[in-house]
């Protein structure tokens, strides 16, 4: 039996007793999917070879053909294809054998209409329905960043603006049919501008004041002593050149093993590294270096290359 439909998807359902199935395949095609039915597991496997299904029911007790069998020669043909086993028997090694050999999601009977309806929009309109409330959550956040930029943020509001648009560039990444990259890096330019006009018009305080964003003189007595102090085992790493948007990709990695905590700081001017990093080792400004370390300073003047030599003697 086929429904022809305009179709939100291609299904087929495998199972010897498809005239007991009637209403819920006529629910889904009244939802615009596109159902065709196997009796046994040759003609379903048959099925799959000749024709591009997007979803597979398969129901696990059949005569002949066996359920885990046809689903293991549906995923030699097409190992990509999503398949929902149905079945009777809620015995955990079934279940496990059945995910030994990939499925992607299995219904207890007797199956009712939702958990069916679910199942297609769970694995067919998944990434339609999530791009869709990705559009949404991003022209709200849009709005709630231009309504920022409007208040003069302070600088734990630069920090949380920074936040949002790099975790929002991550989430475009993962949906790039939306349109909305350029909408994104319109505005990652024009907070570049805002936040720079900000920095302009508030560092000469901060040199001056005690309350301000931590600068790159202040990480090791602010970040790294307190841990010493306590007494425990520390490993200070300074990465050169490293986005927030890539640390945040290595932490997906590193979460598993670690418990991360975030902070943050303001580079000092000039941001290039022989300043900024040295300040960081050193917790002196640059011209303080200079004062402190003349011989450094006026290697420095001569060999760009020898800029970083000297870590070790400024943390010490």
């Amino acid at each position: 039996m086929t429904v022809h439909t305009a179709s939100r998807g291609r299904v087929l359902w495998v199972d010897d007793e498809i005239d007991l199935l009637r209403s819920h395949i006529l629910l889904l095609s009244e939802k615009g999917y596109q159902v065709e039915t196997a009796t046994n597991g040759e003609d379903a496997i048959e099925m799959v070879r000749r024709q591009p299904f997007d979803l597979v029911f398969l129901d696990e007790m059949m005569a002949g053909m066996g359920g885990l069998r046809t689903l293991s020669e549906i995923k030699d043909i097409r190992p990509e294809l999503p398949v929902v086993m149905i079945t009777k028997n809620e015995d955990e090694g079934l279940m496990e054998d059945a995910i030994g050999v990939k499925i992607s999601d299995y219904l207890t009977k007797p199956v009712n209409p939702s958990q069916v309806l679910l199942a297609c929009k769970k694995f067919l309109e998944s990434k339609r329905i999530t791009s869709a409330q990705v559009s949404r959550d991003y022209i709200r956040e849009f709005n709630e960043i231009s309504m920022i930029l409007q208040s003069s943020p302070g600088y734990g509001e630069w920090i949380d603006v920074h936040n949002r648009l790099t975790d929002w560039g991550l989430e475009m990444d993962l949906h790039p049919d939306l349109g909305l990259k350029q909408t994104l890096t319109d505005q990652i330019r024009e907070c570049n501008v805002e936040f720079s006009k900000y920095v302009e018009k508030n560092y000469r305080h901060w040199l001056e004041q005690a309350k301000r964003p931590p600068l790159s003189i202040d990480v090791v007595d602010r970040f790294l002593i307190p841990r010493l102090q306590e007494g425990k085992s520390v490993f200070f790493f300074v990465i050169d050149c490293l986005r927030l948007d890539q640390w945040l990709e290595m932490e997906t990695l590193l979460r598993e093993y670690y418990d991360i905590a975030r902070d943050y700081h303001f580079s000092i001017l000039p941001t290039a590294t022989p300043y900024s990093r040295n300040s960081i080792f050193s917790g002196t400004f640059p011209d303080e270096i200079e004062v402190r370390f003349p011989e450094v300073w006026a290697e420095w003047e001569d060999d760009d290359n020898s800029r970083n030599r000297y870590e070790h003697r400024f943390i010490d």
